[in-house]
Parts: C-alpha cells; sequence; structure tokens
C-alpha cells in the first residue's frame, strides 16, 4: 500500500516563533510612536506656542508605546512586556512634571494711608500732597526663574508714577484700556497745510503695562505706585483707590502662564470691571494732573 502523507502546513505558511503577529515592525512600534515622542519633547523645549503642541505629540508618543508593549506584543516574554511598560511610564511621569508642574506667583495689593512730605524722593519717586501710594508685591515662589512678564495693572483712579524694587530690571508704560501701543504718537495738520507727527505724553493713566524680562527664582518684586484723583481734580485731595485690577503672563518652565488678580480695597466695589480691557479709564497726559 502506497501512503501519501500531505502536509497541512506548507513551509510558506508555517507561523515562525521568531516574529511576532503583531504590529511590532520597528518602522511602526519604534519608528513612529519614538519620532512622535521626541519631536513632542523637543517642541515642548522650545517653549513659547510650541508648548503644548509638543506636550500632545509627546502623549501620543506615549499612549501608541503603550498600547504596542500592553496590547500588541503578547509574543514577547513577560519580562520584556513589563520592561516596556515601566519604561514608557517613566517617561510619561516626567513629560507629566514637565507639562503640569506648579508654576506659581503671588501678587498683594497694599493701599495704606501714607502721606509723605512734598518733595521728597522715596521709592525713586518724587512725593506730591496729593499723591497716594499704592504697592503691589510680586511673589515668585518657585526654585526656578519667570520669563517674558507682562502685567497690566488698573485701578479706579490715576497712576502718575511708578517704581520697582527688586533685583530683576522692569519697565512701565501707560495704555489704554484694551488696546495696547508701542509707541504713541498722533498726527496734527499745521496752519500751512503741512503734516507733523509727535509723540504723545503718554506718562500717567489708570491703566499700566509693567515689562520685566525675567523674575528671579524666590524672589520678590515690589512696583510702588504714585495714585492721584482723576480729573477733574477738586483742589489737591487724595484718593483713595477701590479697587485693583492685574492681568499678567509669564513663561515658566517654556510654557505660557496665565495669572488674574482681583482685589476690593473697599466694602463695595460694584464700579470694578470684570476685564481690565473695559472702558471707562484712559491715560492722560501728565499736564493734566
Amino acid at each position: 500500500i502506497l501512503r501519501t502523507e500531505q502536509p497541512w502546513i506548507t513551509a510558506a505558511h508555517a507561523p515562525n516563533q521568531g516574529e511576532s503577529r503583531s504590529i511590532r515592525a520597528w518602522h511602526v512600534s519604534f519608528g513612529i510612536p519614538t519620532a512622535s515622542l521626541a519631536i513632542g519633547i523637543g517642541l515642548a523645549v522650545a517653549g513659547g506656542t510650541y508648548f503644548w503642541p509638543g506636550i500632545a505629540m509627546a502623549y501620543a508618543g506615549i499612549l501608541w508605546l503603550l498600547g504596542d508593549w500592553w496590547f500588541f506584543s503578547k509574543e514577547l516574554a513577560a519580562v520584556k512586556r513589563i520592561a516596556g511598560v515601566t519604561a514608557t511610564l517613566a517617561i510619561a511621569a516626567v513629560v507629566s512634571w514637565v507639562a503640569f508642574r506648579p508654576a506659581p506667583l503671588g501678587v498683594v495689593a497694599i493701599a495704606e494711608n501714607t502721606k509723605y512730605e512734598d518733595g521728597s524722593i522715596i521709592d525713586g519717586i518724587i512725593w506730591r500732597d496729593r499723591y497716594y501710594p499704592l504697592k503691589l508685591i510680586i511673589d515668585n515662589t518657585s526654585g526656578d526663574s519667570y520669563h517674558d512678564l507682562e502685567m497690566l495693572v488698573r485701578t479706579d483712579v490715576i497712576i502718575k508714577d511708578i517704581w520697582f524694587n527688586g533685583e530683576d530690571k522692569c519697565s512701565f508704560k501707560a495704555t489704554l484700556p484694551g488696546i495696547l501701543i508701542a509707541h504713541p504718537e498722533t498726527t496734527i495738520t499745521t496752519p500751512d497745510g503741512k503734516s507733523v507727527t509727535k509723540p504723545i505724553n503718554m506718562n500717567a493713566g489708570s491703566v499700566f503695562r509693567v515689562s520685566c524680562e525675567k523674575l528671579s527664582a524666590s524672589s520678590v518684586l515690589e512696583i510702588v505706585a504714585a495714585l492721584v484723583p482723576k480729573p477733574p481734580n477738586p483742589g489737591r485731595l487724595r484718593s483713595f483707590p477701590s479697587w485693583v485690577i492685574v492681568d499678567a503672563t509669564y513663561t515658566a518652565f517654556g510654557r505660557p502662564e496665565k495669572l488674574s488678580y482681583r482685589t476690593c480695597l473697599v466694602e463695595s466695589c460694584k464700579n470694578m470691571p470684570k476685564l481690565i480691557s473695559d472702558t471707562g479709564a484712559g491715560v492722560l497726559d501728565g499736564n493734566e494732573l
């Protein structure tokens, strides 16, 4: 009897035990996820507007790697899978710390009924009888420096002058609510028909823009402001501020941050605007005050 055995599985179709039936091809399981993770981290390190898109790309790569290690790599030894998942989770922890680590910035407004002698120079300001002092304490309680601090400070009276006490250099400029003017100027027409452009003397207003390139780690910036009443000024009376608004943006660890501070200094602040850009304040020439 001649017996012929027909193999049920040919060599071409036999499973290769050295290969995974999952999607662990190098260009899929390691190439694309790892590239997404690396590019995302690079964008996050670049900071600014690239930070959050970079974090999103990094998380996409992490999720892809986790899915591959845990769900699609069952042909691998358990030790390898656990090691891969553990390493990926460690990377996820680092990315999460970079993305969500606290970036505290404290703001406190202090208005004291202190009257300095007319003509005295205190905190870099030549004080007058009608000036009322206001202090803003900006406190960086973190162990890292912040950068590109931009603050809009607004009260219901007029800020006549500002001085900074701290180790970091800052600048200030009066501005209009809702309008930031880099180089304020106006164009007038002379009697002979010529157009002449002149700068606007923006040295007082109820809204000031404060800019600091850097706020050092564990540092305190004290902003001293001299306040005067809004015109028409009844004589030389001093004016206590009813409220103070501070809107700030800054960069912490490459990440853009925002801060909004509102405080009422009297019993009721019904006239305090919800937004610093609300109308009702303006920039005044110092001669009006």
